[in-house]
């Protein structure tokens, strides 16, 4: 654990690269409800880049576009089952 603190990765976080991916995918299948991806960056923390980021470390930022209405995360587990089954099934939907 205190390596994985005190040394730079190697690859960018497995979240950011899934939702990148993601994003990705939803805009080859022309899903309308997911924000769209406008770019990406990804490169190495330098010298006086971020005075709290890791120097050799891994950086990736994506540039999205924004949606209007609730972010989903913030209401999915008040859903009732009925309304969360069907958010899921238009995910694995636009994900085909």
């Amino acid at each position: 654990m205190l390596y994985a603190a005190t040394h730079p990765v190697k690859k960018s976080n497995i979240a950011t690269r899934e939702e990148f991916h993601a994003l990705l995918r939803f805009a080859e299948n022309g899903c309308a409800s997911t924000p769209r991806l406008i770019t990406c960056a990804r490169n190495r923390v330098s010298e006086g880049t971020d005075p709290l980021g890791m120097v050799g470390g891994y950086v990736r930022i994506l540039i999205m576009t924004k949606l209007p209405g609730e972010n989903l995360c913030n209401i999915f587990w008040g859903l009732s089952r009925t309304e969360r089954d069907f958010v899921r099934q238009r995910f694995k939907s636009a994900l085909r």
